[in-house]
């Protein structure tokens, strides 16, 4: 809200820093004029601080970048990370069938989320995991790690018709995580922009 005086607007001017903070509620002098209460706002300017971090690696071009920033963003507080690469299983194949052990792929998914961890000199545990539902074995996994947060990448993907793809396995983790969720999506290709 500007105020008018003689014609024109005026932006409001603070004199100085603030003045008697009070249970995060401060007085301060504008223009002169004492205003009682002015919330003040406290930008924290630090990195998001957290504990254990559990990283979905999918095997996609989202994988190397989250890993860089997860591993960044770990190194002030020594946090643990925990590379987490699930294989879904089909319904016609019984579960404990060891599909995953023997996946090369799953392998190299792996090996490249460990040496992405390593460029940065930060640790990194990977698991691997085979389960019906890829959502579902990531949120055990946070569960069971007592993870404060959840990193997923997300590839920039439109449907046949031209619609932006999230698929099935981001929002279930959204919706059923016990912890923070942060989704990160790739830039989109610049001919699409």
């Amino acid at each position: 809200m500007s105020a008018v005086r003689r014609g024109r607007a005026h932006a409001r001017w603070y004199r100085g820093p603030a003045r008697r903070p009070v249970l995060g509620v401060t007085q301060s002098l504008v223009r002169g004029r004492r205003y009682a209460e002015v919330p003040t706002l406290v930008a924290d300017t630090s990195a998001p601080q957290f504990r254990r971090a559990v990283v979905a690696l999918s095997g996609g071009r989202t994988d190397r970048s989250i890993v860089a920033l997860a591993a960044e963003l770990a190194r002030p507080a020594k946090a643990d990370l925990v590379g987490v690469h699930v294989v879904e299983i089909d319904w016609t194949l019984p579960l404990d069938a060891d599909v995953a052990g023997r996946s090369e792929d799953a392998q190299r998914v792996l090996d490249i989320a460990e040496a992405t961890a390593e460029a940065t000199r930060y640790t990194l545990e990977t698991v691997l995991l085979q389960a019906r539902d890829v959502g579902a074995a990531i949120v055990d996994e946070a569960t069971e790690r007592a993870a404060d947060v959840i990193i997923c990448g997300l590839p920039f993907r439109r449907r046949f018709g031209g619609d932006f793809a999230i698929g099935s396995t981001i929002p279930y983790v959204l919706k059923n995580a016990p912890c923070a969720v942060w989704v990160v999506r790739e830039a989109m290709p610049e001919e699409q922009a």
